[in-house]
């Protein structure tokens, strides 16, 4: 009789257990993988609702299940893959196992040793994976078979609180569940039809789900994106200057996949809002090195226009030009030109200049650019720029940088530039930009400034990716100039944020099949003003701070306000707050900073 009951409440035990429903921390309910970088904030913990499901003898993860996480996916072609995984605190111990289940179960997996494919359990923080990169934290990249599927268990053994992220190589091998695609184009002959008369374009965003994450169309308009089962309401986002023509009776299309291994293409078309002129010009600094100085001028027309016209660069007097990629049209002294013809609507150009100094001082030098024309210009401000280049001021080759830095107003559209370099010992084929951007950011307003290098660029969720394909970056021990590159754009806030909110973002920079490099994270914080102070619409009210470039005394004077409490704070390129001292009252006030480093620095009062 206790024989019968012991084996009647065992089985009942069992029934229970294969009853409950499967979390992601269950093999069977993994996420399906429809990216190729996958961002998690916080740490799991705790094993999911299934108990067991690898058998530590088995395999390599001496401690079984920890903290854990799946992940799932099939190949839609064969080929060598991996992944590599970053804590988010680079000292956290992460391990992980991949299994093949194809013709078989998740339950398998704890009986049978064959369906490990790769596993690591090195007890070395830091980054890990099946990435062929040299340490015991990793494995060899390993053949993927088309048709398979597999399985990613990722556990953490340091029990740690912080996230990580996994970026996955070689990720087209993966079939990322279902397929949308489509072209957006400009319908010149308003016939819902793309034709020889209506080219695509890439001026405006695919909207998935409301919002729930975009597409970038490349420079086909080109958009594509992978899905799981499920349904799905596409519709266009149109760039500034155009309005969406087609789809005309429901202006979306609405898509429902039952299963995975299905595809939907859909067309978008749009058209200009009238004949709009708008150039732009953006001067960037590549680096520097010795006596010389890299830059690039990159002009854009954001317009509806074909334009002719010329790019001006003004540069320093102790400065001597020394060539770049596009020898110069015309040279009058200290100014260098380039004409341009037929430029066409969402249409760039890029040049990259070398200078050196004639004077060996650490004295700023500065730039000026001017794209024409810009009478008639819809937005002439910027059809100008400037740039000063500080010799004194660290410069990181792989980093970011934002615009406003510190402390920030709602309203203020922030500015992000990538930086990277090849500092290895031999030419990178590929490189990879993954920045995933916060979620206080307004994902639907990103604008892409400017690069220094052709590249597609995609966007998925939160996760903006650049790819430079092809690139051949050079490293910088054969030819310093050109091992440089950037990415620069801008973003809005998301409305209404609330007092204190900070806004953070870094990027991995990837070379080739190389571990990626985190740039170092630049951080704003969102500060409301409690009293509103219309300076600037004011001739009576005026701010001053002089004298500008400073030694590090320096004045403040806000006139108008002689009893208006203020705050000063001074931060640096990075975001960090270098000064910051507070007034019981703004009329004037001497600020005494010699200590600080020579630099460029942001004030924000």
């Amino acid at each position: 009789m206790k024989i019968h009951l012991t084996i009647l409440f065992l089985f009942s035990i069992f029934s229970t257990a294969s009853a409950q429903t499967p979390t992601v921390q269950d093999c069977l309910g993994a996420i399906p993988i429809v990216s190729s970088i996958y961002y998690e904030a916080n740490a799991y913990s705790g094993t999911g609702n299934y108990v067991h499901e690898i058998d530590p003898t088995l395999s390599c993860l001496q401690s079984g299940e920890k903290n854990d996480v799946w992940y799932r996916f099939t190949t839609v072609a064969s080929g060598t893959w991996g992944f590599n995984l970053t804590p988010n605190n680079i000292t956290d111990d992460y391990d992980w196992a991949v299994f093949d289940i194809t013709g078989t179960s998740c339950a398998a997996i704890d009986t049978n040793p064959a369906l490990q494919v790769s596993c690591n359990y090195s007890g070395v923080p830091g980054v890990t994976g099946p990435n062929g990169q040299p340490g015991g934290q990793s494995e060899p990249l390993f053949q993927v078979t088309a048709g398979h599927t597999y399985v990613i268990n990722v556990s953490q053994f340091s029990s740690s609180v912080n996230g990580y992220t996994i970026t996955f190589i070689n990720s087209p091998l993966m079939f990322l569940g279902n397929y949308i695609d489509g072209t957006v184009y400009i319908d010149n002959d308003s016939d819902c039809v793309q034709s020889a008369s209506d080219p695509a374009t890439r001026t405006a965003l695919v909207s998935v789900d409301s919002g729930a994450f975009y597409i970038i169309p490349d420079s086909a308009g080109h958009y594509s994106a992978y899905v799981d089962s499920g349904t799905y309401t596409l519709n266009v986002i149109p760039r500034k200057y155009y309005l969406q023509t087609c789809p005309v009776a429901v202006p979306y299309y609405t898509i429902n996949f039952p299963g995975v291994g299905n595809s939907s293409s859909n067309d978008f078309a749009v058209r200009p809002a009238g004949a709009i002129n708008d150039l732009a010009i953006d001067l960037e600094l590549f680096g520097t090195s010795g006596g010389n100085t890299y830059i690039t001028l990159f002009y854009h027309n954001y317009g509806t226009t074909v334009l002719n016209g010329s790019v001006h660069l003004d540069y320093d007097s102790i400065l001597n030009f020394s060539g770049g990629t596009l020898i110069p049209d015309s040279i009058y002294g200290k100014s260098l030109v380039w004409n341009f013809n037929n430029l066409q609507p969402g249409g760039f150009g890029n040049v990259m200049s070398y200078f050196f100094k004639t004077l060996p001082d650490t004295n700023p030098v500065k730039f000026y650019a001017t794209i024409n024309p810009y009478l008639n210009d819809t937005t002439p401000a910027d059809n100008f720029d400037s740039l000063i280049v500080n010799y004194g001021y660290p410069f990181d080759p792989n980093g970011k940088t934002v615009e406003p830095a510190g402390i920030i107003d709602t309203t203020q559209m922030l500015t992000y530039t990538i930086r990277f370099q090849n500092t290895g010992t031999d030419t990178a084929n590929n490189v990879i930009l993954k920045d995933m951007l916060d979620t206080n950011l307004d994902v639907s307003s990103l604008n892409i400034i400017s690069f220094s290098h052709s590249c597609n660029y995609l966007l998925n969720n939160n996760q903006l990716e650049f790819y430079y394909y092809g690139i051949y970056l050079p490293d910088s021990n054969v030819n310093e100039p050109a091992s440089h590159g950037f990415v620069k754009y801008s973003i809005k806030q998301k409305p209404n944020l609330p007092d204190g909110t900070q806004i953070k973002n870094y990027a991995s920079i990837f070379f080739d099949a190389n571990a990626p490099i985190a740039t170092n994270t630049v951080t704003d914080t969102v500060a409301y003003t409690s009293t509103a102070i219309p300076l600037l619409q004011s001739s009576d009210n005026m701010l001053l701070i002089y004298p500008n470039p400073s030694d590090g005394d320096f004045n403040i004077s806000l006139k108008g306000y002689h009893d208006f409490p203020g705050r000063f704070i001074l931060t640096d390129a990075l975001g960090r707050i270098i000064y910051d001292k507070k007034f019981e009252k703004s009329d004037n006030a001497a600020i005494k900073a010699k200590q600080i480093a020579n630099g460029i620095y942001f004030t924000s009062f």
